[in-house]
């Protein structure tokens, strides 16, 4: 008698072997997905790409990480938790709106089969982003991220601070179309070296 291990694959497995190209083993690889709630794979064929950009971009826009940072990992494991946790949360609901709503006391035991491992499934999701959501904050709070460097302009306003109104001194000219001709304009100064208390330049003595 022959040793079935010792036979070659296509006689063992009537000559089926499978797809052999990288694209036809990651489809056949997603042939027994049912929920996706224990799917390693981030964006199932029925989840848009975009909403996963979206969601990813919106922890960014929270704790602005740099991308090659440490910073972004925990961001972007936490974006992962809380994607997996939506989608658990979304079998759920379908489950629930597939039952019609009515009482559970009338469940049929596949159902009720059912309902729990949509449930746990839930709830494991839950954990994991908790968990995840958790270790974020901590990690943010014992390594604050250095702000980040501050623009030309910005650095300008904070060396010439707002001072306060100029003043302004005015005499009376009868030749002007205003009746008043401006003397000289006198603006606060204050000393950059101590930061001594504001000083105003004298007014001009008027003409004779």
């Amino acid at each position: 008698m022959l040793d079935p291990e010792n036979l070659e694959p296509e006689k063992r497995n009537c000559g089926r072997t499978g797809p052999t190209s990288p694209e036809g083993r990651a489809a056949s690889s997603k042939n027994s997905t049912k929920h996706g709630a224990c799917s390693r794979t981030l964006i199932l064929p029925h989840e848009s790409r975009e909403e996963w950009e979206d969601l990813l971009a919106h922890w960014c826009d929270i704790y602005k990480p740099a991308e090659d940072s440490l910073y972004y990992d925990f961001v972007v494991r936490t974006a992962e938790a809380e994607w997996h946790r939506r989608r658990a949360q979304l079998n759920f609901d379908v489950f629930m709106g597939s039952t019609g709503g009515g009482s559970t006391i009338n469940w049929q035991p596949d159902q009720i089969k059912k309902h729990d491992l949509a449930l746990r499934y839930k709830t494991t999701a839950e954990r994991a982003f908790q968990r995840e959501f958790r270790l974020l904050e901590q990690f943010y709070k014992a390594h604050p991220p250095e702000p980040a460097p501050k623009k030309e302009e910005e650095q300008k306003e904070e060396e010439e601070p707002y001072l306060g109104p100029a003043i302004v001194f005015t005499v009376e000219d009868p030749t002007s179309p205003t009746g008043y001709r401006v003397l000289q304009r006198c603006v606060p100064q204050r000393s950059q070296a101590n930061k001594s208390p504001l000083r105003f330049d004298p007014p001009p003595k008027p003409p004779n």
